[in-house]
């Protein structure tokens, strides 16, 4: 659930049509490959890096908007696109298809518009909420008590007769929190298929090799780098793919969705986001060394990024949980009967050294 769009990614089954409320026990091994497409920031395609670079300076024009330098330029697309409606997007990108020097100009307000639609729940509060989870005891910064209140008060009028319960159903009937919005009447959207406009709308007046072009624009790539981590924005920490990867014994396996591991990105990340009252309402007995149901990241803020995007000047705020998050990860998947696709933990040596 993503408290901040009021959004929900149900449970994906094995099985198309299959039911969405699911115990943990019976998700956790399963890959929900949606909640890690809604995190990750994309890189821009290979064609259209290519595109970019073919020349390096393309010569202005004698007159018009081409004529100005690319900082005049980019000031101008800068204060368009700043306005934050819809259309201006849109038209950026119709604009930067149709000529290769307003792309190069725009290279960085293109991205943040891929990045926008592809990493869609990027930066919100995410949550897996059980069903046993209680109003009065979400995680301390989930809510403000403000809202608390109104939830409180919504739900005494709405459910008299219902325990109160802040499963995903009680919330559609009570309404979530949208972004200083306050309390909203509607139930969760589904988003695991964002809503898009209809290309065609957006695109008439291009000729077809433009709309190629912005199409090319606009597809997210996910380059097979070793440095894919999972950043919790929240409280600084991150997540390696290449320790999830290590854990599987596929040190190689392409990052960051990892498709031959028995582990996912998305079991880091479950590891640390669920929370309700009773670990018995996880359908998994309570014999971690962790708090599986009391998630230490419910409600946080993340994307899964690379490590290069990560300003080298910030890299020391930031503290790499890895190997716990790992063994959290090596615990759950165990106790499903998945312990033989893992590699076996490193035994510790010690060595005895006697004096004479």
């Amino acid at each position: 659930m993503n408290i901040s769009k009021r959004e929900i990614v149900p449970i994906r089954g094995p099985c198309p049509g299959d039911r969405t409320n699911y115990m943990l026990n019976e998700f956790i091994t399963w890959d929900q490959k949606d909640l890690v497409e809604s995190l990750l920031v994309p890189y821009p395609s290979p064609q259209v890096v290519e595109w970019l670079n073919q020349d390096t300076i393309v010569p202005p024009g004698r007159r018009g908007l081409l004529s100005l330098s690319p900082e005049i330029i980019t000031k101008i697309v800068a204060d368009v696109y700043g306005h934050g409606a819809g259309h201006e997007a849109r038209d950026i990108l119709n604009v930067a298809a149709t000529c290769k020097r307003l792309a190069q100009v725009a290279e960085h307000f293109v991205q943040e518009i891929r990045t926008k639609v592809a990493c869609r729940w990027g930066g919100s509060r995410i949550i897996c909420i059980g069903e046993g989870a209680t109003l009065d005891r979400l995680p301390p910064r989930l809510l403000r008590e403000s809202e608390r209140e109104r939830l409180r008060c919504k739900r005494r009028r709405l459910l008299p007769h219902r325990s109160p319960s802040t499963s995903c159903e009680a919330f559609g009937s009570l309404g979530l929190l949208g972004e200083g919005q306050g309390l909203l009447d509607a139930p969760p959207r589904d988003t695991s298929r964002p809503d898009r406009r209809d290309a065609k709308e957006e695109t008439t007046q291009l000729s077809e090799d433009d709309r190629r072009v912005r199409e090319e624009l606009m597809r997210p790539h996910y380059p097979h780098r070793r440095d894919w981590i999972i950043c919790n924005w929240s409280k600084r920490e991150y997540v390696r793919a290449q320790a999830i990867a290590d854990l599987c014994g596929r040190p190689d396996d392409e990052q960051p969705f990892l498709p031959n591991c028995a582990a996912q990105l998305s079991h880091a990340l479950l590891a640390r986001i669920c929370w309700t009252d009773s670990d018995e309402c996880m359908g998994i007995p309570s014999v971690f060394g962790f708090d599986l149901h009391r998630g230490p990241w419910a409600g946080d803020r993340f994307t899964i990024t690379t490590m290069e995007r990560l300003r080298e000047d910030e890299r020391d705020d930031w503290r790499d949980v890895s190997a716990e998050v790992v063994e959290e990860v090596r615990e759950l998947l165990t106790a499903e009967g998945y312990g033989e696709q893992l590699r076996r933990p490193r035994k510790r040596r010690v060595c005895l050294v006697v004096h004479t």
